[in-house]
């Protein structure tokens, strides 16, 4: 008589999502430290290090709003759609101001 196992356990599926990424200088392409940057709604936000990265985890499946500053640099914003599980990469490219 063959055995039958049968399991009741459902899979884990990650409902949040991962945002992360670099600043860099548009003129040197070099990391860029100090910026913060912020992502709405939820108004979190991060100061990038010497590596001009950040990152935002466990952050619920939505479209946000990432916005990027640095006093004597333009301001950057760009939007994200997510998708449960994602995680998503982004880089800014600030301009110094003239």
């Amino acid at each position: 008589m063959p055995l039958i196992f049968s399991s009741c356990v459902k899979p884990i599926v990650d409902t949040t999502i991962t945002i992360y990424g670099t600043v860099i200088d548009y003129e040197t392409q070099m990391p860029l430290e100090g910026v913060s940057v912020t992502v709405t709604p939820g108004a979190k936000n991060k100061i990038t290090g010497s590596d001009g990265y950040f990152e935002f985890i466990d952050l619920e499946n939505r479209q946000y709003t990432i916005t990027t500053q640095k006093e004597g640099y333009s301001t950057d914003r760009k939007s994200i759609t997510t998708v449960a599980g994602d995680n998503i990469e982004v880089t800014f490219v600030l301009k110094k101001k003239s």
